[in-house]
């Protein structure tokens, strides 16, 4: 199985739906992910502080979100993206979607050997997609 659901309450994600889901098909292909059922959200600065509130204890707004559900045969997880980052704090869409999705796939940065992990990672695919965007968009 190769899914990719999305879904936006409020505001339009800025990129076209079906580059999204290659992006995410690229990335977990390159990690060798076969098997996957990912849901993205775009959602409110608000939705954002409630789940990570209720699921992090973390009573702040953030960025991005990632829950992974199950790794086993199937890749089974979540990424949410806070509207209010891209518009009005103009953070990079593509950037956070690679975030998220290398949180499914285990990276993470709560020490400085994981976070350099991570971002090396986060570089590549995120210069990958910028530099190869119009072989996505066709």
């Amino acid at each position: 199985m190769k899914k990719v659901e999305i879904f936006e309450k409020k505001n339009k994600i800025p990129y076209d739906k079906s580059f999204i889901k290659k992006i995410i098909k690229l990335i977990l292909e390159k990690e060798k992910i076969n098997n996957y059922y990912i849901s993205l959200a775009y959602l409110t600065k608000n939705d954002l502080r409630e789940i990570n509130k209720k699921y992090r204890q973390k009573d702040r707004t953030t960025n991005v979100l990632s829950f992974l559900y199950e790794k086993r045969d199937t890749l089974f997880g979540e990424i949410i993206i806070s509207d209010y980052h891209i518009i009005v704090k103009k953070e990079d869409f593509i950037e956070l979607l690679v975030h998220g999705i290398l949180h499914l796939l285990g990276y993470d940065h709560m020490n400085k050997e994981e976070k350099e992990k991570m971002m090396k990672k986060e570089k590549f695919y995120y210069n990958f997609i910028k530099n190869e965007k119009q072989k996505f968009v066709k």
